[in-house]
This record gives structure tokens, sequence and C-alpha cells, in this order.
């Protein structure tokens, strides 16, 4: 846990719920307007929270994608480019990342660099060196993971050989898709998911994967209340509310779940690239 309070700030953030339609603010003009007041190293954890969007603004630069508005993460696409150039300050496992790419990059589809990259992803981020952060992607993780090894049971393909084995229970996943994994304590969680994947409406699913996201943030920040523990639960919060904010805004009939969408388009054995 952070050592650090930040009484003002947290005192100041507005309440929002799980069935809030509309933002406060976005969740990267919160961080760019609140950059400058916590600590250096607390602010180097909020940023883990925001790498999702920069891995995919990453990877349609590598992959020479049309350009569009750099969807809501830590670094501007200029400052992404100057990565790739090798003149700037990512993460190392994006830098990592950049250097496997470069060196294969006709060897995989699109779809097997994401995963390769949210692998590499978690894997930093579950070392952080804050329990709090620790704990959460570990839980998203195995999430994650547990909803693609539902899938491959529910429809006999073999979705497990996309777990990312970025933790133990991954690795348990992946040698034994068959496994009973009620007992877990890590994925306590189980039950009720199994009931939320029998819901047959996909966007109905997702709004229940959310609100079982938002349970376990409150659970795990109980007695947190203005450390940087509490500022990653709100902008975690502010980043579900964000998302159906927007999803509101476009069409849901071409909705697929994000969680899924990575991986649902290729069923092959990939091929390993060692980008840790």
């Amino acid at each position: 846990m952070s050592e650090q309070h930040y009484f003002y700030l947290i005192s100041g953030l507005p309440d929002i719920s799980a069935e809030d339609a509309h933002l406060p603010f976005s969740a990267k003009a919160f961080l760019d307007e609140h950059k400058a007041q916590v600590g250096e190293n607390d602010f180097r954890l909020l940023c883990y929270l925001y790498y999702p969007n920069d891995n995919r603004n990453l990877l349609d630069i590598l992959l020479g994608k049309k350009e569009t508005t750099p969807s809501g993460g830590r670094y501007s696409l200029q400052e992404l480019k100057k990565g790739i150039a090798g003149d700037g300050a990512l993460p190392d496992y994006m830098n990592r990342f950049i250097s496997a790419f470069g060196e294969n990059k006709n060897r995989f589809s699109e779809t097997e660099w994401e995963a390769r990259l949210t692998e590499a992803y978690f894997r930093e981020a579950m070392n952080s060196g804050n329990g709090f952060l620790n704990r959460w992607m570990e839980f998203e993780l195995n999430l994650k993971n547990l909803l693609l090894l539902m899938k491959n049971r529910k429809q006999q393909l073999p979705f497990a050989e996309f777990l990312m084995e970025a933790n133990e229970m991954a690795a348990i996943m992946k040698q034994n898709p068959s496994v009973d994994l009620s007992t877990e304590s890590a994925i306590d969680f189980m039950s009720g998911l199994s009931k939320i994947m029998e819901t047959g409406n996909i966007v109905e699913q997702e709004r229940k994967i959310d609100l079982l996201r938002w349970r376990k943030l409150e659970e795990m920040t109980f007695f947190n209340y203005f450390t940087v523990e509490a500022i990653m639960s709100f902008l975690i919060k502010l980043l579900i509310v964000e998302r159906w904010a927007k999803l509101k805004h476009d069409n849901e009939a071409t909705f697929l779940p994000s969680i899924l969408s990575t991986y649902l388009e290729k069923i092959e054995m990939p091929e390993t690239v060692n980008i840790q």
C-alpha cells in the first residue's frame, strides 16, 4: 500500500456508479489534470491502467493502420512513434514488444500479436510493486483466461491455446483445460461468472461482467480511503463507465465484447515468440 495520502484530491472526486450513463470527465482528462498532484511512483502505478489503450494504439501504428484519434491511453501517437523509433521512454514491455515485432513482423497475424502484447503487459503489471495493483491485474488476467476457457468448453474449440500464460493459474488452465477450478481461491468468482455466461445476450453478459469487476474493486478497497489505491479504484470504475458511455453512443448491434474479440479470430496454435 502507498504511504502517501491524497486527502484533497480524493475528497474532490465525484461519486460514480456502475449505472451511470454520462461521464463527469474522461479518464485521460483526469490523468492529465492530476499528474502534478501525485507522487512520481504513484503516477507510474496509475499509468498501468491506461496502457491497454496504448497497447492498441501501438499495435495499430506498427501494423501501418490509418491513423485515428488515440483511444485514451497514457501516450500520444507522437510519443508512441518516438518510442518505436527508439527515442522515447515507453514501458519496458512495450520496448521488448517493439523489438520482437521488428524481427518477426510477418510471422504472426494481428490477433496473435495482440495476444502477445497483452500477455507481456500483464506480466509487467503484476510485478508493479504495489499490492493492490498486483492483485487487481491478477484478477483481470484470471477473468480473461477463464472466459476463454469457458468459451473453449462450450464450443469445443481450442481457445485455451490462447490463454495468456502469465501466472500459475494460467499454466494450470493451459495444461488441463478440463480441470475443475471451482475450489481455487484465486478465482472465487467462478460460480458467479458461470451464471453470467448462461446469459444469451452478449451485451448483457458484458454488463454483468463489469458489475462483477465493480464489486471486486469495492471489496479490495474497503479499507482504502485517501491512498493511491483509492485513486486507482476510482479510475478503473471511471474507465468502465467511459466504456459504456461510448457504447451507448455507438451502434451496440455491431458490438463484439472486448474481452473476447482479441482471440476469436484464430483457433490455430501459434508459434512462440519471447518478448519477456
